[in-house]
């Protein structure tokens, strides 16, 4: 077995299972967001307000786009690094351009990859047992998206490893993760500050929770609008119509 396919293999190997733990954490995280939901269903009309008796229940709505976007947008990417990059390196002539690839793909590289995203889907699984109690489920989530936030800032600054020249032009520019990044970062930012803002003040809504809700409802709308070329790629203009863009 040559150098090439070695390597290949184990990263390989790594791809798939970072991708089996994140579904696994990510479905027992709709797992407790389910049964807290079903717990609170048996006592909602002890609750004296509609906010509270309703509040829950788009948490957990809540709790399904969360898990949707950073499955969906943390699978893009290590599909990308990890998968396409190494098929089109393979399939080059210079070999030498896939053994440099390999040689930023270093243990601190896998490390990062495999905590980070790791210690995020154990918040995710924090916030979906959080979602009866509006105070802790707003603590919860406000510390998800600033963690997501500092992490992809990490990527950004230290671990991203340039593309161009080596992937199909038509590939890198679709999933244009340099600017997902930063409206990742931004959008979650932005997000937990407001977060931390009714934290703090708790103003006097008669709809909290309601409102709170459709604020991270909104969070979420927002960032697969703006990045849905990552959420649902287009696969033909992949294919057929070169564009311009960076990694």
């Amino acid at each position: 077995m040559n150098r090439e396919v070695f390597f290949e293999s184990q990263l390989k190997n790594i791809h798939d299972s970072q991708k089996w733990m994140w579904a696994i954490l990510a479905g027992f995280s709709v797992f407790t967001a389910i049964k807290k939901i079903l717990e609170h269903h048996k006592s909602a009309n002890v609750f004296p307000s509609l906010d509270e008796q309703i509040g829950p229940y788009l948490f957990f709505l809540v709790v399904l786009t969360v898990v949707y976007r950073f499955y969906v947008a943390d699978s893009r990417i290590l599909d990308y690094y990890y998968d396409s990059v190494l098929k089109s390196l393979n399939n080059s002539q210079d070999k030498q351009l896939f053994l440099d690839y390999l040689a930023k793909l270093d243990r601190s590289q896998f490390f990062f990859d495999a905590t980070g995203r790791v210690v995020q889907y154990f918040l995710i699984v924090f916030v979906a047992s959080n979602i009866a109690s509006y105070r802790d489920f707003t603590i919860s989530i406000t510390l998800l998206l600033i963690f997501n936030a500092i992490y992809s800032r990490m990527i950004c600054s230290t671990f991203q490893i340039k593309t161009e020249g080596i992937v199909d032009e038509n590939i890198r520019t679709e999933m244009n993760f340099g600017k997902a990044r930063k409206i990742w970062i931004y959008n979650n930012l932005s997000f937990a500050i407001i977060l931390t803002a009714l934290l703090s003040f708790q103003p006097p809504f008669a709809l909290l929770q309601t409102s709170t809700a459709l604020l991270l409802l909104a969070n979420s709308v927002l960032d697969i609008f703006l990045l849905n070329n990552v959420y649902l790629p287009d696969y033909k203009r992949m294919n057929q119509t070169p564009t311009d863009g960076s990694s």
